[in-house]
């Protein structure tokens, strides 16, 4: 299983993967547990510093021996150079697997969102909105100077000069 969510507001990207994991979790819940089993699905988190084909490998084919099922939370690697090859050529496998795998990404080029949309069972992109209201700086003190500074707005800085 497959679900990807990207754009720019990382803020909604985390909290609908968190949403699918917990959807995810709750209908893993092992039927009875026993005395000193575990149950219950585990979660692995696979990013920049953790990340190998070997490690994705793993994940694609395991299955736990008393959990079933686990998640696998991979972060902002298909746009990375190095590991963005790596996991775009097996996204048909992530897609076929018992494991549920999330991928958490930025901005992605539409090559990458075609391909990943082609394999991915649920996707969602978050645009972060942003707002075009400038501030009025006819009216505002000679130390104000910095806040068009700061927003490179060459026009205003050299008229409230």
């Amino acid at each position: 299983m497959l679900s990807i969510f990207y754009g720019t507001d990382r803020n909604k990207v985390n909290e609908a993967a968190a949403k699918r994991l917990g959807v995810f979790l709750k209908d893993n819940k092992p039927a009875h547990r026993s005395l000193g089993e575990g149950g219950g699905s585990e979660v692995f988190a696979l990013g920049e510093e953790n990340f190998s084909q070997s490690e994705l490998e793993r994940h694609i084919g395991s299955v736990g021996l008393f959990s079933g099922a686990h998640a696998v939370i991979v972060s902002y690697l298909l746009s990375h150079e190095e590991h963005g090859e790596v996991l775009a050529d097996h996204l048909a496998s992530l897609a076929e697997s018992e494991n549920l795998f999330i991928l958490k990404e930025g901005k992605l080029l539409v090559k990458n969102v075609k391909l990943v949309e082609k394999h991915a069972n649920e996707s969602k992109e978050f645009v972060e909105k942003t707002s075009t209201n400038k501030p009025d700086f006819k009216n505002f003190p000679i130390f104000d100077l910095a806040t068009a500074l700061g927003m490179r707005d060459k026009k205003n800085l050299w008229l409230g000069y």
